[in-house]
């Protein structure tokens, strides 16, 4: 009885499935996941690499909170870089993986874009207040930052001197600042100065 039912449960001699059938079939899911290719900043494999990183993601399930660290960690040592860098400048960097993944996509879709943030920056001058000034230039130096821009440091600085009125220009190019934030420091410190000294010639 014994044997008959076995044979009744697996489909007997009808051609039926073997009775080691369940152990395969629980075999197959099993698959090793292939790990992303690092991204070395290739214009033409940014699409993809996002794709990859989805899926990998997806089919790891991985939690989104583990995904903004394991994305950096498939980036090349540049890339990394710049990824510290956005962090170090604005206080906050990317908030999560679909943050980085928008910006990398823009980054790497428009061939153009560094070139127009850039130009931007430069065309950018003080109409107003120096506070003003600060404040719009801000928002574009950040646009600069996160297009990936290498080495922006030293021309966001000279572009930001050289948009300041005339005499404050002046005075805060003497002064040498080396980053853009004691820059604009000294700049609304030269205007307020300026100003004073303006008020008492007046007098």
């Amino acid at each position: 009885m014994d044997i008959q039912g076995n044979g009744m449960l697996f489909g007997g001699g009808q051609g039926g499935l073997p009775p080691q059938a369940p152990e395969v079939r629980e075999q197959v899911p099993r698959t090793t996941l292939k790990n992303p290719d690092v991204f070395i900043g290739v214009r033409e494999k940014a699409e993809k690499w996002c794709t990859d990183m989805d899926d990998w993601f997806a089919n790891a399930q991985t939690t989104p909170e583990r995904q903004l660290g394991l994305a950096k960690s498939y980036l090349s040592p540049e890339l990394k870089d710049w990824f510290d860098l956005v962090k170090l400048e604005d206080g906050i960097g990317f908030r999560d993986w679909p943050a980085l993944k928008d910006t990398l996509l823009h980054r790497y879709r428009d061939k153009h874009v560094r070139r127009a943030a850039k130009k931007k920056i430069a065309i950018l001058r003080c109409t107003g207040t120096v506070s003003d000034y600060n404040n719009k230039f801000n928002i574009e130096a950040l646009k600069l930052k996160k297009a990936g821009t290498s080495e922006w440091d030293l021309g966001v600085l000279d572009s930001y001197i050289e948009g300041l009125p005339p005499a404050v220009m002046f005075q805060t190019d003497r002064q040498e600042p080396q980053t853009l934030q004691k820059a604009m420091e000294k700049a609304l410190d030269n205007e307020a100065w300026l100003q004073q000294a303006l008020a008492r010639g007046g007098k």
